[in-house]
């Protein structure tokens, strides 16, 4: 009886096993699983056999083939398998595309600035906090949890900080990530392990020949420099690379040129006038504008830096052809642009100059006012023009009628006195645009503005008073070779007033 109570248990106990591992597998089955604890991988489906490696938590494998509580799985180049007891079924891969590593960056470089030291000097550990202050001591004698250095992830220094960085830009733990072992598919955010584990960074970004990276302990005081290049022939001896899932190359899934806008046209003063915009969902690094004429010579009209601090930049451009010598033909106005990766965009169009143009000279009269100050007849002011990139300055007296002798080119021309606000026409075709008949300054721009306002106040209060060593004449609004209550007078009355800018 006692037999067959026995062999009725064992054949429950086998059945009940069967129908729970068909049960797991029908309710699970393969796919993607994420580790919830550190578990071993095996060379078999069972614990009597050998363990190959660790899987850390929180990491996501993909299970192929289920045995029991058992998954059969690739991970860190090693197959074979782990218990499912120690997972849980996920929809896939974390996946970290949507990150923009740029920006996070970015933040980064705002959070724990360049120069500074990650370390926690007269305090506690703190991860998110930095000081002024280098370390105490290094080499043999630091371990973790001495010298004052911050600790991440059970480690610190230059290991600590890029955990750190990594757990900040993916939310996850860069030791659960997935691990390479060449710099052939380095991305922007990786994470380098080299020297025979004596060193650690992260990729900020990446060129041909070098790599960009934030270091931690650089001067082995824990100091924080960002965005040092190093040769890729530096990283020797590497040991590991963190990837993190999902993370495509390059940072933020950019690999598209910058989108270029760009027309122009030429006035009748021979002068082409260019808008253009600028844009990428990375950042810019620079852009160019040049002109090619009808002789085939290519001259450059501005060349803007923006050090891949813009994602989007617009404005306008202009160049007189007075270099081409007003040359009858097609002109090419070119853009170009890369981006924070060195993608490369280019637009041209063209403009036609379609007869000589040639210059007559052009006369304008006015009268000027110095308003604040009475008697004006001996005070001089000046007309100050500019044509390719040729300046004029021609004084005058007020006693003297004003004039402006120039031709019929495109010009800037700023009439003013030192102390007063201007009159300033930041372009103005000579013979088509006109002067009005009077030009009004106004006493009290001290600090050259060209508005009268408390700044200039507190520039005269300065120097108030006899000074036989300070220079005056930005003060010295009637200039009698004092600054007295007259000037503050002059000042007082023009209060808010400001000159003409166009």
């Amino acid at each position: 009886m006692k037999k067959r109570i026995l062999c009725i248990v064992t054949i429950i106990s086998v059945l009940l096993t069967f129908f729970s591992f068909t049960s797991f597998a029908a309710a699970n089955g393969v796919g993607y699983y994420r580790t919830t604890t550190a578990v071993n991988l095996r060379g078999g489906a069972g614990t009597s056999y050998s363990k190959l490696t660790t899987v850390p938590k929180g990491v996501t494998v993909n299970v192929t083939q289920i045995s029991g509580v058992w998954g059969y799985t690739t991970y860190d180049g090693k197959t074979g398998w782990l218990s499912l007891d120690y997972a849980t079924k996920t929809d896939g891969p974390a996946d970290y595309s949507s990150v923009n590593v740029l920006a996070q960056l970015d933040r980064l470089r705002q959070k724990f600035p360049d120069g500074k030291h990650w370390n926690h000097v007269g305090g506690t550990n703190d991860p998110d906090s930095w000081t002024d202050i280098p370390c105490t001591c290094h080499g043999g004698t630091c371990v973790i949890g001495s010298c004052d250095c911050n600790v991440f992830g059970g480690t610190f220094q230059c290991h600590g900080f890029a955990l750190k960085l990594g757990y900040e830009i993916f939310g996850s733990m860069p030791s659960t990530w997935e691990k390479r072992y060449t710099l052939d598919d380095i991305c922007v955010g990786d994470i380098i392990r080299y020297r025979n584990n004596g060193h650690t960074v992260m990729v900020t970004d990446i060129a041909e020949e070098y790599l960009v990276v934030v270091d931690c302990n650089w001067d082995y005081h824990c100091g924080i420099d960002w965005d040092r290049p190093m040769a890729k022939s530096r990283f020797t001896n590497i040991n590991y690379i963190y990837h993190a899932p999902g993370n495509i190359c390059k940072g933020n899934n950019d690999f598209s040129p910058p989108t270029l806008g760009l027309s122009a046209s030429i006035d009748s003063a021979g002068v082409i006038n260019i808008d253009y915009s600028v844009s990428d969902s990375a950042k810019l690094d620079y852009a160019n504008i040049s002109v090619i004429g009808p002789d085939g010579v290519e001259r450059y009209v501005e060349n803007m830096n923006y050090g891949y601090e813009q994602v989007s930049v617009s404005g306008t451009a202009c160049m007189d052809l007075y270099d081409y010598n007003y040359q009858k033909g097609t002109y090419t106005v070119k853009l170009y642009a890369y981006d924070w990766f060195d993608n490369y965009a280019e637009k041209t169009v063209t403009v036609v100059l379609n007869s000589d143009i040639t210059f007559t000279p052009v006369s304008y009269n006015f009268n000027l006012q110095l308003e604040g100050i009475g008697n004006q007849q001996d005070l001089d002011y000046y007309i100050y023009t500019n044509v390719h990139n040729n300046a004029n300055y021609d004084y005058r007296y007020c006693s003297q009628p004003g004039s402006l002798e120039i031709t019929n080119e495109r010009y800037y021309v700023k009439i003013a006195r030192e102390g007063y606000t201007s009159y300033i026409r930041s372009t103005f075709y000579g013979g088509t645009d006109t002067l009005p008949d009077e030009i009004v300054l106004y006493a009290g721009d001290a600090n050259g503005d060209n508005v009268v306002n408390a700044k200039d106040i507190s520039v005269l209060l300065s120097l108030y008073g006899p000074n036989d060593d300070e220079y005056i004449g930005h003060v010295d609004f009637n200039d009698d070779g004092y600054v007295n209550a007259k000037d503050m007078s002059a000042m007082l009355g023009n209060f808010g007033k400001t000159g003409t800018s166009n």
